[in-house]
C-alpha cells in the first residue's frame, strides 16, 4: 500500500504521528526566528512536503530557483499520556542545509538533503503545554555539503525545503532503534537478510537491535513472525532473552525458515511482512513491521541473476523533480511516477544522483520496479576534510535506509562523473561491504573511475567512433558490466513536448540507431553488446537545470509526467508475451495537415497493417521493419513499423496489431479539427486523493476538437480555477503562470492539493471560443492522526506576499553566448584575436576556428589529432590586452580535465594563471587572482584527462575576458 505520513497510533507501544500540517513559512532570513515569542504574523500558513518557492515549468527567461534562507514554525502539543516515553521527530529530507531549534534551543544541525535524520526531543519537550518548533533552511550553495556543486554548475536543482515527510514518534523507552539514529556499523533498527535462498527452502536472519533508556534494567525479549499476504503467520521465532542495562543496546539474532517461499521478482513481486516485537519481561512495549522480499542476486561476467535467472536490466534513470513544485512532491506522486516508469517498459530505475523519496522506493517493491541507489554526488569533489567524510556518512546512511528493500539490487557507492582518489574510492567500497556482509551487496562505479575497488562498472566496454570500422574495447572481460546512461547526445535525441511530433519523432529515430550499437563510446554499444547486462536511458521525464535555461528534453514524459511518443517506443522493447506488459501498438503521428506522410507505428507483435480511412494501406512483419535495425532484436526488442501514404486524407489511421495471427491491440488517430472545448482529465491512477492538505492531484487540461481530438497546434490561453476541498497550487502567484497559462502540445497542467476536510473539488478551465471544461474529484478521508496544534496567532502572511523579490539567473545558457553578472569582465571579441593555433589538429573540420563561433554543444569544436598529452592551443591578441578571466566549454561532459592556463608579453615568458582539474560539464567563468596586464599570448595546455580516456581531446568553445572593453 502506498505509504502516509503516519504509520501507526498508539499500537503495542509505538506512536507515530503526521506532522505535515499546520506549519508557518517566511522566505528569507529573520533575527530571532527560532525565539519562542517571535511575531511570526506574517508567516504563510503551509504544509509539508514543501518547496521555499514554486517554480516555472521552465527556467527560460533566465529565473533561477530560490537561493536563500527559509523559516519554518510549527507550534505543538505533546500529551501528557507520554510523559516518560521516548520522542522523536523525524525528517525524512530537508534541502540543503537545516537548523533545527526547540522552544528557542538548537537541538540538530544537519548538511545534506537527500537522507533524513531523527531529532530527539524526549528531554526538551514541554507536555500539555506549547512548543515551538523552528527549522531554518539555507538553499544556498554549499560546497561541503554533497554533491556540493554550485546550483550554477548543475545539471539539476537542489530547490529547497522541508520537501519530504516530518512525523513524531513516540516509543517506550525500551524499543527498536532507528537505524539512522543508533549510528552502528551493519546494525540499528531490523536487519533482515537471506543466507540460503530457493525455490522450496529460505532462511531468513533478522537482526533487531534494542536500546534501553529506562532508569531500570530491562529483562528483554524479542519475538519475530514473518506473515504473509493473506494474514497468516508462516514461521516464527523467539530470539535469547537477556538483561539490558540502564542506557544500554542490544542486537538481538534469529533465523526463520520458509517453506515453498513466495520468492520476490520483478515480475512477481511478493512482499512478507515481518513483524519483531519487544518484551519487557512478559509486557509487550514496542512493535515494528518490515515488509520484506525473498530473493538472491548476483552479478556475473555476462549480467544480472535474480533467484539464479538471467535478467535483461532495461531501466531509466529518474530525477525527482516536477512541475512548478520543485522536488516536494506528496507520496502519492511518487507512487505514480513508479507506476508509470514500469508501464512505460522499464523494469528498473537508477535513482538518479541521490537517495530518492521512500514513498518511491516503498512503490518499487510493492510494484516490482528494481532499483540502483546513487550516493548523493555529481561532478564535485570539494577539497575540504568536511565534505570527504560527508559523502562517507552518506553512504553509510543510504545503506542502513534502505538495506532491507528487495528492488535494491546495486549500490552506487561513488559520486557520479567525479574524480576522487583511490583513498576515497577503498575506504568507501570497505563502508558498504561492512555495512552490508556476505554476497548480497554489490557497488558500482565507471571503470575509469577507480572501478577496480567496485563490484560493477560503467563503462568498461568502449567503441572507438571515430574511425570508419567501429573498434570494440573491453577492458576488463570478467567485470559486470552496464551502461548507467545513454540516449542523450546529439540535440536530435532531445524533443519537448511542445515542439510536437517531428521533433518527438526524430528522437527516436536518434535514439534506435543508438540502441541499434550507433551511439557515443561510452555506452559499450547497447543492443550490438553481447555482453552488456543492460543500460539505463537518460532519462525518463524532462527536468529543468541548473547550468543552462534550458529545460532537457530527454524524457519519455514531460516534466508534468505526461506520454511523449518514446514512452511508447520503449514500450515496444517488451515482449508481447510478457506477463506484466503484454502487447502493444502505438501510431506516432497527429495526422493532420502538417504530418510526415511518413507514418511510424510502435508494436511488439508479429506484424501490424495500417488502414487509411478504413482501407488497408499495407500489413509490415517484424522480420521485415528489423532488417535496418537487426541487433534491436538480440535483446528481445521490437522495430519500428513505418508505412508510406500516398497522399494525406483527412480522417483518421488505425494500426492492427498481429500476434500468433490475432489481432490483439488497435490504436486509431483521428484528423484534428477546429478546437471546440476543454477536456479534464484527472490522473489519479487509481490511487484516491487523502483529505490530508498536502496530498497533490495531477490535472491535464486538453484542447480538443468536437470529436474529442487534442488540436496540438492551439494557441490561444486558458483560465483556471478550483473550488471545494481542494486548492490550485500556485494561486494568487501570477509569476509561475497556472491560474492563466498558455498550453504546449494543445494541453495545460495544474496540481491540486486536497483540504484537510473530504468532498468534492471542483475544476473548471476556459478560454475564449471553447467549451468549458469542467470535472469534479471526490477525496476520501484522512484516517491518520495529526501531531496537535500549539496554541498562537493566526498567521496572516500569504504565498503571494513571498513572491516580492525576483532573482536573476546567474547561470549560462549552455549553446548561447550571454553575459551574466558571473562574468569576470567584458568578452574579448574576435576582432581583437590575431590568430588561434593548435597542436594537434583532427583531420575532420574540428579546427581552431571552431573555438569560436558561438556554438557550444559537444562535437562542435577544435579536436586534437593526436591522444598524447600534452596538448595546447596559444591565442595572439592583435595588440595587448588586459586579461582578467575565462571560460571554457570542453568536448566531453563525462571526461575530467587536468590544465594550465598561462600568460605572455613575448610568447617566450610565461605566467601561470589558472591550473585546474574540472569536470566537463563545468564551463562557468573563472576569474583569475589578479587581472594580467600587456598580454600578447594565452596558452591553455591540456595535460591529462581522466574517466573517459583520452579518446576525444578538445573543446567546444573559448571564451577570454579583458578589462575596459565593450562587447562589440
Amino acid at each position: 500500500m502506498m505509504r502516509l505520513a503516519q504509520t501507526t497510533v498508539n499500537t503495542n507501544g509505538r506512536t507515530v504521528l503526521n506532522f505535515n500540517n499546520d506549519w508557518g513559512f517566511y522566505r528569507g532570513d529573520l533575527v530571532g526566528a527560532e525565539t519562542i515569542e517571535y511575531d511570526d504574523q506574517a508567516f504563510a500558513n503551509i504544509t509539508i512536503p514543501h518547496t521555499m518557492r514554486l517554480e516555472k515549468k521552465h527556467s527560460n527567461g533566465g529565473l533561477v530557483v530560490y537561493q536563500g534562507i527559509g523559516w519554518y514554525r510549527r507550534y505543538f502539543k505533546v500529551d501528557e499520556m507520554y510523559r516518560g516515553n521516548t520522542i522523536n521527530i523525524d525528517f525524512e529530507g530537508v534541502m540543503i542545509d537545516s537548523e533545527i531549534y526547540l522552544n528557542g534551543e538548537k537541538v540538530y544541525t544537519r548538511n545534506g538533503g537527500y537522507v533524513g535524520f531523527s531529532v530527539d526531543i524526549t528531554n526538551k519537550v514541554k507536555f500539555d503545554e506549547t512548543n515551538v518548533l523552528a527549522v531554518k533552511v539555507s538553499s544556498n550553495d554549499s560546497p561541503d555539503s554533497p554533491p556540493g556543486k554550485p546550483v550554477a554548475n548543475l545539471d539539476f536543482h537542489y530547490y529547497g525545503g522541508v520537501y519530504r515527510d516530518v512525523t513524531m514518534r513516540i516509543t517506550n523507552n525500551l524499543h527498536i532503534s532507528d537505524a539512522l539514529q543508533a549510528d552502528k556499523t551493519a546494525s540499528g533498527g531490523v536487519f533482515v537478510t537471506y543466507p540460503e535462498v530457493s525455490q522450496t527452502f529460505a532462511k531468513v536472519n533478522v537482526k533487531t537491535h534494542v536500546v534501553n533508556k529506562n532508569n531500570t534494567l530491562a529483562d528483554t525479549k524479542v519475538v519475530f513472525k514473518l506473515v504473509d499476504k493473506e494474514g497468516n503467520t508462516i514461521a516464527q521465532g523467539e530470539a535469547d532473552a537477556a538483561s539490558i542495562a540502564v542506557g544500554g543496546d542490544k542486537k538481538f539474532n534469529q533465523d526463520l525458515t520458509v517453506a515453498n517461499p513466495n520468492l520476490w521478482h520483478p515480475d512477481t513481486p511478493y512482499l512478507y511482512s515481518l513483524v519483531s516485537e519487544v518484551f519487557n519481561g512478559s509486557t509487550l512495549v514496542d512493535s515494528v513491521t518490515t515488509k520484506i522480499g525473498i530473493r538472491t542476486i548476483e552479478y556475473k561476467a555476462d549480467g544480472f541473476y535474480i533467484n539464479g535467472e538471467r535478467l535483461f536490466l532495461r531501466g531509466a534513470n529518474r530525477h525527482q523533480a516536477y512541475q512548478n513544485i520543485g522536488d516536494a512532491a506528496s507520496n502519492s506522486m511518487q507512487y505514480r511516477d513508479a507506476m508509470q516508469i514500469k508501464e512505460n517498459g522499464f523494469n528498473a530505475v537508477r535513482a538518479t544522483h541521490y537517495p530518492n523519496d521512500l514513498a518511491f522506493l516503498d512503490a518499487c517493491d510493492e510494484l516490482g520496479l528494481l532499483v540502483i541507489e546513487c550516493q548523493p554526488g555529481w561532478q564535485n569533489f570539494t577539497n575540504s576534510e568536511k565534505f570527504y567524510d560527508l559523502t562517507l556518512r552518506d553512504t553509510r546512511e543510504m545503506i542502513r535506509r534502505d538495506r532491507n528493500r528487495p528492488s535494491i539490487i546495486l549500490w552506487e557507492t561513488s559520486l557520479n562523473e567525479t574524480g576522487y582518489s583511490e583513498e576515497w574510492a577503498k575506504e568507501v567500497t570497505g563502508i558498504a561491504h561492512a555495512e552490508y556482509l556476505g554476497n548480497q551487496m554489490y557497488t558500482a562505479a565507471d571503470y575509469g573511475l577507480q572501478g577496480s575497488f567496485y563490484d560493477v562498472n560503467y563503462k568498461v566496454v568502449d567503441t572507438n567512433w571515430e574511425s570508419d570500422q567501429r573498434k570494440w574495447t573491453d577492458f576488463d572481460p570478467n567485470k559486470p558490466f552496464f551502461t548507467r546512461e545513454w540516449g542523450d547526445f546529439e540535440e536530435s535525441s532531445k524533443a519537448l513536448r511542445k515542439e510536437g511530433e517531428d521533433a518527438m519523432m526524430t528522437q527516436i529515430l536518434t535514439r534506435q540507431r543508438y540502441l541499434n550499437g550507433d551511439g557515443y563510446s561510452d555506452w559499450g554499444g547497447l543492443d550490438a553488446c553481447d555482453r552488456i547486462g543492460g543500460y539505463f536511458l537518460w532519462s525518463w521525464n524532462d527536468y529543468a537545470r541548473g547550468s543552462t535555461t534550458e529545460t532537457l528534453g530527454s524524457g519519455t514524459v514531460d516534466i508534468d509526467r505526461y506520454e511523449k511518443y518514446d514512452y511508447y517506443w520503449f514500450q515496444s522493447m517488451q515482449s508481447a508475451r510478457d506477463s506484466v506488459h503484454g502487447p502493444m501498438v502505438f501510431i506516432a503521428s497527429t495526422y493532420s495537415r502538417t504530418s510526415s506522410l511518413n507514418i511510424n507505428v510502435f508494436s511488439n507483435c508479429d506484424s501490424v497493417k495500417l488502414y487509411q480511412n478504413h482501407e488497408l494501406v499495407k500489413e509490415i512483419t517484424r522480420e521485415e521493419a528489423l532488417k535496418s535495425v537487426p541487433n534491436i532484436a538480440k535483446k528481445g526488442g521490437s522495430p519500428i513499423f513505418t508505412f508510406t501514404l500516398d497522399q494525406f486524407a483527412a480522417g483518421e489511421l488505425r494500426a492492427d496489431a498481429i500476434l500468433d495471427g490475432n489481432v490483439v491491440k488497435m490504436y486509431t488517430v483521428k484528423t484534428p479539427v477546429q478546437a471546440a472545448g476543454i477536456e479534464i482529465e484527472v490522473r489519479e491512477r487509481g490511487i484516491m486523493p487523502v483529505a490530508d492538505g498536502s496530498d497533490l492531484i495531477p490535472i491535464y487540461f486538453k484542447v480538443v476538437d468536437k470529436n474529442g481530438t487534442v488540436v496540438p497546434n492551439y494557441e490561444g490561453k486558458m483560465k483556471i480555477s478550483v473550488t471545494g476541498k481542494g486548492e490550485l497550487v500556485g494561486k494568487n502567484i501570477e509569476r509561475i503562470g497556472v491560474e492563466e497559462q498558455s498550453v504546449e502540445g494543445g494541453m495545460g497542467f495544474a496540481f491540486v492539493r486536497t483540504a484537510d476536510i473530504s468532498g468534492n473539488i471542483n475544476i473548471h478551465a476556459v478560454a475564449e471560443g471553447l467549451n468549458a471544461g469542467t470535472k469534479t474529484v471526490c477525496t476520501v478521508p484522512y484516517k491518520g492522526q495529526f501531531v496537535p496544534d500549539g496554541q498562537h496567532r493566526p498567521w496572516v502572511g500569504g504565498v503571494d506576499k513571498l513572491e516580492t523579490i525576483e532573482q536573476i539567473y546567474k547561470n549560462i545558457a549552455v549553446g548561447k553566448l550571454v553575459t551574466s553578472s558571473s562574468e569576470p569582465g567584458d568578452i574579448i571579441t574576435d576582432a581583437k584575436i590575431e590568430s588561434i593555433t593548435s597542436s594537434s589538429v583532427s583531420e575532420a573540420d574540428r579546427g581552431t576556428d571552431k573555438l569560436r563561433d558561438g556554438i557550444t554543444t559537444i562535437g562542435t569544436g577544435w579536436l586534437s589529432k593526436e591522444l598524447t598529452f600534452p596538448q595546447s592551443i596559444i591565442v595572439k591578441f592583435n595588440k595587448p590586452q588586459s586579461v582578467v578571466g575565462s571560460r571554457i566549454f570542453w568536448e566531453k561532459d563525462s571526461n575530467w580535465y587536468t590544465y594550465e592556463l598561462e600568460v605572455s608579453s613575448d610568447g617566450q615568458a610565461w605566467l601561470k594563471a589558472l591550473d585546474r582539474y574540472v569536470g566537463g560539464q563545468h564551463f562557468t567563468p573563472e576569474k583569475f587572482a589578479k587581472p594580467y596586464d600587456n598580454i600578447h599570448y594565452v596558452r591553455i595546455t591540456i595535460k591529462d584527462i581522466t574517466a573517459g580516456g583520452g579518446f576525444r581531446i578538445g573543446m567546444s568553445e573559448l571564451i577570454l575576458y579583458g578589462k575596459d572593453y565593450h562587447l562589440i
